[in-house]
């Protein structure tokens, strides 16, 4: 009998980001900002969500410096609140840690692991879900086909993974990330060059050596 281990949750001992924040309720309008500067989130994002008087806000942050995550979160916190008036009633905290490896275990024994058990995480921005739902179902569809998971989940994420990796390098070391202002204007541009950036480009395999070099020297504890 095969299992199938969803993990919710990091691996602990690969860890490169914090996450903090709240959830309330608010007579904000619906809204999904995203706010990249490092006096709000360092070397991170931070993000407004809201939703039929639900809403979530929360600034996640390299582990370079995890202590930084309460200061960055007030600064949100603050910067939300005089920007756009934002109310909160009836806040919760939450928080969180995300981890990150391009060399993941997708099997021990006859365990099958997705998700972030698997370390299936976007190296950029964190993003997990859609590669959660996708290794989960890729895993249901090995055991029903009696197909290898583990053959069909590195075609599937190699490549995808390797690209965050570039993704995350170009970031730390290229980007703007000290003027939001620029992301916003440059939003449009951006949606139309992110199918490619999350596929391995041409770029992404020239630069992919010397990113991966980089980032083991900057996160020695992840299987980059």
């Amino acid at each position: 009998m095969k299992w199938i281990l969803w993990q919710r949750g990091s691996i602990l001992k690969e860890v490169p980001a914090v996450v903090k924040g709240i959830v309330f309720k608010t007579d904000v309008k619906d809204a999904a900002i995203v706010l990249c500067n490092d006096k709000f989130a360092l070397k991170g994002y931070s993000y407004l969500l809201v939703t039929k008087g639900y809403g979530c806000l929360c600034t996640v942050c390299t582990v370079d410096e995890p202590y930084r995550v309460n200061r960055c979160f007030e600064k949100t916190k603050a910067f939300f609140e005089g920007r756009i008036g934002l109310n909160m009633r009836s806040p919760k905290e939450v928080g969180g840690v995300g981890s990150f490896s391009p060399k993941s275990v997708y099997k021990k024994g006859t365990t099958l692991y997705v998700g972030e058990a698997a370390g299936l995480q976007d190296f950029l921005w964190g993003f997990g879900m859609r590669f959660a739902v996708t290794s989960g179902y890729l895993a249901a569809r090995s055991i029903i086909n009696n197909e290898d998971y583990e053959q069909i989940a590195e075609k599937h994420f190699e490549n995808k993974l390797k690209a965050s990796v570039v993704n995350r390098y170009l970031w730390e070391e290229v980007a703007a990330k000290n003027d939001y202002s620029l992301l916003i204007y440059l939003a449009d541009f951006v949606k139309k060059i992110l199918h490619s950036m999350h596929n391995y480009n041409l770029l992404q395999r020239v630069a992919y050596p010397m990113a991966s070099y980089h980032l083991k020297k900057k996160h020695p504890k992840l299987r980059l």
